[in-house]
């Protein structure tokens, strides 16, 4: 997302050049993960492999979770699109035009990166469990903005459950694009949304 225009011009380089080094360590780390495995690789090696200090390690990232994690599913750019769509809108094509929005916002090279990440976090036990808590966050957040386009509680149970069906959905299409990169993601989902637009007909 571009810097808006009236930011000191030096602020947006000192930008692009964390964002340059956080990309570099996310980079590093996630190869170091295919070599030698998560559990096994160390913030240490990390760091000695992006040329960098542990200590500017944690200026980065908190812990080395947070290096698979950084970013997972764009939370604050879900609740941003999702909060902008045109209230004519159904929440199921509210949804869609928000991925869409999503993928579109995403360069290929970001995307693959993402694709590194789920298929790292479906072989760890460690970090399945860390997406669960992170899903159920994202959850909450959906549910409150379905609920609001659709005058219910967010505790509403046909809105938790309709939430719920659709990121279950958005889950497996991810599994899915994570164990073959040939699947087509964007269309996927697009099949994926007018499936349960059809009411999951068999």
């Amino acid at each position: 997302m571009a810097l808006s225009t009236n930011l000191n011009p030096i602020l947006g380089v000192r930008e692009r050049k964390k964002a340059e080094t956080r990309a570099s360590i996310q980079h590093y780390a996630l190869t170091l993960f295919a070599q030698k495995g998560y559990e096994a690789t160390t913030v240490e090696e990390i760091a000695v492999a992006a040329s960098i200090t542990r200590r500017t390690f944690f200026r980065y990232f908190k812990t080395k979770e947070g290096v698979v994690f950084d970013s997972y599913g764009s939370h604050a750019f879900i609740i941003s699109a999702l909060s902008i769509q045109p209230i004519a809108l159904t929440p199921l094509q509210a949804l869609r035009q928000t991925l869409c929005l999503m993928l579109q916002d995403t360069k290929p090279q970001d995307l693959e990166i993402f694709r590194k990440r789920l298929k790292l976090i479906f072989s760890e036990p460690a970090l399945q469990v860390a997406l669960s808590a992170r899903l159920n966050n994202i959850t909450d957040s959906v549910a409150k903005l379905i609920a609001k386009r659709t005058g219910k509680s967010p505790e509403d149970f046909e809105v938790r459950i309709f939430v719920g069906a659709f990121l279950g959905v958005i889950s497996t299409l991810e599994y899915e694009w994570a164990s073959s990169p040939d699947v087509d993601f964007a269309d996927s989902i697009n099949r994926a949304v007018a499936f349960l637009e059809s009411g999951l007909r068999l």
